[in-house]
């Protein structure tokens, strides 16, 4: 037997009972899945055309990445099943313990993948910055990330009861704002990848053209240096050279002269 409402929202003035901010979220998280997906794939893309191996950045981000992308996905399945992002009138006893689960499960997951994208970001300046001096800010930067994450998952916080009646929806911004930042820093730490493969991009464009007017370069130069014929106006057959010129008026006499003499012997005959 269902128990909706079984529990009250407290009515405040100009709160609207049946307000559902549900689709927001449902967009706003999947847009952002979107991102890192992509975001992934072009980090992948980049390593494998253009030759650079896998480091630790890059298993770094792939499971800060694996992390963000599952935060975002429970976010929408809280609100597919949990009535996530209207007032808990809407809501009875199973549901509010499923999104009480989910809710924790969320907690854990923040702090792991947020954690894992900022080490990823470190690890790739560590892989840039190989000067010994240079590298020691970044070992600071990764044991405080590594310190932090340990905490937020380790310690026990206690409850102070002060909970009070309340006119908005469950924490609706401050799952939106989680996801979003969970996903920009997987594209944050993975920008600087997209370098070698913009480079790439232009050297072989460059390249190409570089080719295509070599080419060019050479089919005219054998056009210049072919000085036996030239392409005459009006004609559609070549034209010779000057001394060519001589030679061929040379043989048509010769030529006509034979054809004299053979008419001569003709007649006589």
């Amino acid at each position: 037997m269902s128990t909706a409402g079984f529990f009250h929202t407290p009515v405040y003035p100009g709160v609207n009972l049946d307000a559902n901010e549900g689709p927001k979220i449902n967009s706003v998280s999947g847009v952002f899945i979107g991102i890192s997906l992509i975001t992934i794939f072009v980090r992948v893309f980049s390593r494998w055309w253009t030759k650079i191996g896998f480091w630790v950045d890059d298993y770094l981000i792939l499971v800060g990445a694996a992390f963000s992308i599952a935060y975002s996905a429970l976010l929408i399945f809280e609100v597919q099943h949990n009535y996530y992002g209207q007032h808990i009138g809407k809501m009875d006893i199973p549901h509010l313990m499923s999104f009480v689960k989910g809710l924790y499960v969320a907690t854990i997951m923040y702090p792991i993948a947020l954690t894992f994208s900022k080490l990823s970001l470190l690890a790739l300046y560590w892989r840039i910055f190989r000067v010994p001096k240079g590298q020691m800010p970044f070992i600071v930067a990764a044991a405080v990330n590594i310190a932090w994450m340990t905490a937020a998952l380790t310690l026990i916080c206690t409850s102070l009861y002060l909970a009070k009646g309340s006119s908005k929806v469950d924490d609706v911004d401050a799952g939106l704002w989680a996801a979003i930042e969970l996903n920009t820093w997987v594209l944050v730490a993975s920008i600087p990848t997209f370098k070698p493969i913009i480079v790439k991009i232009l050297k072989d464009r460059k390249a190409r053209q570089a080719a295509a007017s070599g080419n060019h370069a050479d089919y005219s130069k054998s056009i210049s240096t072919n000085k036996g014929y030239k392409r005459s106006e009006g004609s559609s057959f070549p034209s010779t050279t000057s001394g060519d010129q001589l030679d061929l008026v040379e043989r048509c006499a010769i030529r006509e002269n034979s054809s004299q003499n053979e008419m001569e012997l003709d007649v006589r005959g």
